[in-house]
């Protein structure tokens, strides 16, 4: 039975003279009424999908200049919210709600998606909500919490990142890592999988160029002085941004925007657009590579375009 997308209910599928044989009379037609049960997180109203429960964005947003979300819908499908926040620095505001439409995700393409984004946090005895702010860490992707935004740095020389570019070699395609100068072949391996989204099992060997040819790099080894390596084995064609990094990556950018250094920045940057064309356009290029720093931490190149790119998943 094929039902369509955005059918009424009850659905009703015809099949005439498609019941049991008989020799003294025609067929019977078969009718099939189908009703729609209920969904564990949005309502069906019309052509709209609506969520039942509202999204708490905790006490965070109160003093943000961003906001960073997501909301669950139908087939396991997730909406990643991030935007201006419009309730940043609206002192003793309380239970006020951001309403959300997203046209073309409801039952049919003239269809919304509705949810609602409140104010505060969820009360401690209601039941847990299916849609939650983004946080956490995982896959070794940096953690999005308030610890990750401390500016002191232990004294350990571990903490001395670099950015590593890796080609491979048969695909051409280039991923960047942020790495200790500290780490071994075998940490920097196990980054890349993470980055490409290699199933396991998958092959990943990082070659040096020898005479004639490459050879593998001992997995003990240490980085050093190396900011670029070549890959071979399993093929991949770049860095799988899933749902759940593009959110990790949404949540790091949006703290490196409250940050104080950024703010001075983008005042400057408006300054000089108001001044000038070309000096503002270049304060605006600045800008966004500084934006851009936190790439690598997600396999991208720390540039304006990669910025683009990273964020289209989002869009």
């Amino acid at each position: 039975v094929d039902i369509p997308r955005g059918a009424s209910a009850p659905h009703e599928c015809i099949f005439k003279r498609k019941g049991d044989h008989n020799e003294n009379t025609s067929p019977d037609t078969v009718n099939f009424k189908i009703s729609c049960k209920p969904h564990d997180v949005v309502d069906w109203r019309g052509d709209d999908l609506v969520c039942r429960s509202p999204i708490y964005l905790g006490s965070r947003a109160l003093r943000e200049p961003f906001l960073s979300t997501q909301a669950s819908s139908v087939r396991g499908r997730q909406l990643l919210l991030w935007g201006r926040n419009p309730f940043v620095h609206e002192r003793g505001t309380t239970g006020a709600n951001l309403r959300v439409r997203v046209l073309g995700a409801g039952m049919t393409q003239d269809g919304a998606l509705e949810l609602t984004c409140r104010l505060g946090t969820a009360p401690t005895s209601s039941i847990a909500q299916p849609s939650r702010p983004v946080s956490g860490s995982a896959g070794g992707y940096p953690s999005a919490t308030p610890s990750s935004r401390s500016t002191s740095k232990p004294a350990d020389s571990r903490w001395d990142k670099v950015v590593v570019t890796v080609r491979h070699l048969q695909t051409e395609a280039k991923m960047w890592v942020r790495v200790p100068r500290t780490a071994t072949m075998a940490d920097i391996r196990a980054k890349i999988t993470t980055a490409a989204g290699l199933p396991r099992g998958s092959t990943v060997r990082l070659l040096q160029q020898i005479a004639g040819g490459f050879t593998p790099y001992p997995d003990r080894q240490t980085l050093g002085g190396l900011t670029m390596l070549n890959c071979a084995g399993t093929a991949w064609n770049g860095v799988t941004m899933t749902p759940e990094k593009t959110s990790q990556m949404l949540q790091r950018l949006s703290e490196a925007m409250d940050t104080a250094a950024f703010q001075m920045q983008l005042a400057s940057t408006k300054e000089a657009l108001r001044e000038s064309s070309f000096v503002g356009q270049k304060a605006k290029a600045d800008l966004l590579v500084r934006l851009a720093e936190v790439l690598p931490d997600f396999g991208l190149e720390a540039s304006a375009e990669a910025l683009a790119e990273g964020l289209a998943p989002a869009r």
